[in-house]
C-alpha cells in the first residue's frame, strides 16, 4: 500500500487534463500519476518534461537506460511500468529486460551503443559524475544532442524512482513479477576505465507522445 494515497476519482478538471495527456484513450490514470497529482503543479511540469516524445536517441536505447536507471534505483514500480508499456516496441524479451536489470555492461546481447549507455547509467548512480574515459567513450559514440539526453534521461529517472520509492508505490496489476527484477543486486562488470576496443567493438506503447512538451522543462 502506498504510503500516499492516490488521488481518487473524481478529478479536478485541471488533472483530469493533465491525466489526459499522459494516458492512453480509456486508461485510467498510473498510481503514480495519482500520487504525484496530490500536487497538481508538480504533475504539470512532470507532464511538459518528460522525454517519451521521440527525441534523439532511438526508443530501444531510451528504454535500456530507463530499464538500467530504475534497476539500480530499486524502483521497482518504474521498471516494471517500462517494461510492460514499451518491453515490446523496444524489441526486448524477458530475458534481455532481465540481463538490462541484472546484467553485466559487457553482456555480448548489447551494441557498443547500449553497454555505453548501461555503462554511463551506473557511473551517475554510483558516483554521481563520469569519468574521462567514460566521456571521451560517449562524445565518440553519440552525437552532441544524443549526449545530453541520455544523461539527463539518467537524471530524470533518478527523480521518478525517489517519488516511486520513498511512497513505496506498489507494482501496477500485472507487473508483479517485472517489478521483482530491481530488487537483486545488479552485475555490473568492470567499469569502462579503459579504451572502448577492450571492453566493445568499435561504434561505426501504449503511452502517447505529449505534443506539449516541446520546448518545456521541468
Amino acid at each position: 500500500m502506498s504510503r500516499l494515497e492516490p488521488l481518487a476519482p473524481p478529478y479536478p478538471e485541471d488533472v483530469s487534463k493533465t491525466f489526459a495527456k499522459l494516458m492512453p484513450p480509456g486508461m485510467p490514470p498510473l498510481a503514480l500519476f495519482r500520487v504525484v497529482a496530490r500536487n497538481p503543479r508538480v504533475l504539470r511540469r512532470m507532464q511538459r518534461g518528460g522525454l517519451l516524445d521521440p527525441g534523439s536517441i532511438p526508443l530501444r536505447l531510451r528504454e535500456l537506460t530507463i530499464l538500467r536507471t530504475t534497476a539500480r534505483c530499486g524502483a521497482g514500480y518504474e521498471l516494471a511500468v517500462h517494461a510492460a508499456f514499451f518491453g515490446g516496441a523496444a524489441g526486448f524479451t524477458r530475458e534481455d529486460i532481465e540481463a538490462a536489470a541484472r546484467g553485466a555492461v559487457s553482456d555480448p546481447r548489447w551494441s557498443a551503443q547500449e553497454r555505453l549507455a548501461l555503462a554511463l547509467a551506473d557511473a551517475l548512480h554510483d558516483e554521481g559524475d563520469v569519468g574521462d574515459t567514460l566521456h571521451a567513450e560517449l562524445a565518440r559514440a553519440f552525437s552532441p544532442a544524443q549526449h545530453v539526453e541520455l544523461v539527463m534521461l539518467v537524471g530524470l529517472y533518478h527523480a521518478v524512482s525517489f517519488l516511486c520509492r520513498a511512497f513505496r508505490l506498489p507494482p501496477e496489476a500485472g507487473t508483479e513479477a517485472l517489478a521483482q527484477l530491481a530488487e537483486a543486486p545488479t552485475e555490473r562488470g568492470p567499469r569502462i576505465t579503459t579504451p572502448a576496443s577492450t571492453v566493445a567493438p568499435t561504434v561505426a506503447a501504449h503511452i502517447p507522445v505529449d505534443s506539449d512538451s516541446k520546448g518545456d522543462s521541468p
